[in-house]
Parts: structure tokens; sequence; C-alpha cells
């Protein structure tokens, strides 16, 4: 597998607490950030801080800090765990959506993405949002589909 889909020691796996929506967070590369914040608000990165990722549907931020929090409306894409519209990414790689997985045979995307994983083709770390591999995003989704 390539490293954007392993656990490396240069992420930060603590857990801390969104400010607005109180739910724990996983800590995100400053590379996630600097790749998929617009200009305006990638101005206002504090790289010396420590930025976690918000998960909650619910919560309209999306990174946070100590110090700052960007939302939805600060990053290029749209947010898989936030937004359940039908074109929205669920992996960012690859252009996967929820329409896609539906139209496709929903068994050959999940071998499709290994093998492209395999093949270090992936760069979660800088397309996907949540700065981690999608695989499970992508497992979950399809899972939720073949109940349906």
């Amino acid at each position: 597998m390539s490293r954007c889909c392993q656990n490396t020691v240069e992420t930060d796996t603590s857990e801390t607490l969104c400010p607005f929506c109180r739910q724990s967070g996983k800590g995100v590369k400053l590379i996630t950030l600097k790749s998929l914040l617009k200009p305006p608000s990638l101005a206002k990165l504090q790289p010396k801080l420590n930025y976690s990722f918000c998960s909650t549907s619910h919560c309209d931020v999306v990174y946070y800090s100590e110090l700052n929090t960007f939302r939805m409306q600060d990053l290029k894409v749209p947010i898989f765990q936030k937004d359940d519209g039908s074109e929205v990414p669920v992996c960012y790689c690859f252009g996967l959506s929820r329409a896609s997985l539906i139209s496709e045979a929903k068994a050959n995307a999940i071998d499709f993405i290994r093998e492209q994983v395999r093949e270090n083709r992936c760069g979660c770390e800088v397309n996907n949002p949540q700065g981690a591999c999608c695989l499970g995003n992508v497992s979950h989704v399809v899972q939720q589909l073949c109940m349906k």
C-alpha cells in the first residue's frame, strides 16, 4: 500500500474536541489543509498549530485548532461526512461519488481502489478532507447500498 493509506509516525492521532459540536475529532496533517483550503482561508492558517478534522455531520466546522476553525465554505471540495448529496465524492482520489457507487458494480469499486492503492496512485493526504484513506468510507457506503 502507499504511504497515504497507511498509518505513519507523521500523523497526529490525538483526539481533541471540536469547539462547536464538542465531538471528538482526529488529528490531520498540515499538508491536507494546505491542499484543500481556499486561498483566503489558507492565508489564515497557522502552520505551527495542530489541527483536527471534525466528522460530525451536523457541524459546520471541518478543521479546528485551539485558536481557529475552518468551516465547509473554507474548503475547495464538499465534505463527504457533512454533505449527503449523491455527487459528493466518497473517494476523492478517483472521483467515486455515492451516485457512481450505485451505478457501478459496488464490489468492483472496492477492488478498484485497492488496486490503485497497491500501485501507489492514491493521494488521500492531499485529496481527502479527512486526510486519510477513503476505503473505509467507500466500504461503509457500499455496505449501506447492499442493504437497500
